[in-house]
């Protein structure tokens, strides 16, 4: 309909609170992931919009590049119902350290088919398709990956012209 709900948080550090929050993503149990960019972190809460409360269930990284370790953490979304896989997949695009992840890392830094340049921002999954769309801003281009990691193509590049990017992508979205 439309009409405002609830919101929560405030700026800051701490529970219930956010330095950048910059997407966020729900899982099918309507748990509410958030990246706090600027924390380093993931955010998960759980959102009760009877009652107007948001409870904050729990954090996960940390500043850094090795695993469990985020710089910048930035579009964040979900594969529901993978073949062989019993929970959601959340899967996250790590900005400086210039990889997506979800359990383990794909991507690498680079220029290259399935390398990223940089200042990733937009990450979405073809739920029909287990195909996961990573936006690279810096790149100007959209790379596209399986939800097992496997790099299969990218698309865009610097340019006015039909099918270039001008100042990088910040979103997408899978129809």
């Amino acid at each position: 309909s439309g009409n405002y709900i609830m919101s929560w948080g405030t700026r800051g550090v701490g529970v219930n609170k956010y330095s950048y929050p910059s997407r966020a993503a729900v899982a099918s149990d309507g748990r509410v992931f958030i990246a706090d960019t600027w924390e380093h972190m993931i955010v998960i809460v759980r959102v009760d919009d009877s009652t107007g409360t948001a409870t904050e269930l729990k954090t996960f990284g940390t500043f850094g590049s090795n695993p469990g370790q985020m710089k910048q953490p930035h579009g964040i979304a979900f594969a529901y119902n993978d073949p062989g896989v019993s929970d959601d997949r959340l899967f996250v695009v790590d900005t400086n350290n210039k990889h997506g992840s979800y359990l383990r890392s794909f991507g690498s830094a680079k220029t290259a088919g399935g390398q990223f340049v940089g200042d990733l921002r937009g990450i979405n999954v073809d739920q029909d398709n287990d195909w996961v769309y990573v936006v690279d801003a810096a790149g100007n281009k959209i790379h596209k990956f399986t939800t097992g990691g496997q790099y299969l193509l990218s698309f865009g590049g610097t340019g006015q012209g039909d099918g270039q990017l001008s100042d990088g992508g910040r979103e997408i979205t899978v129809d």
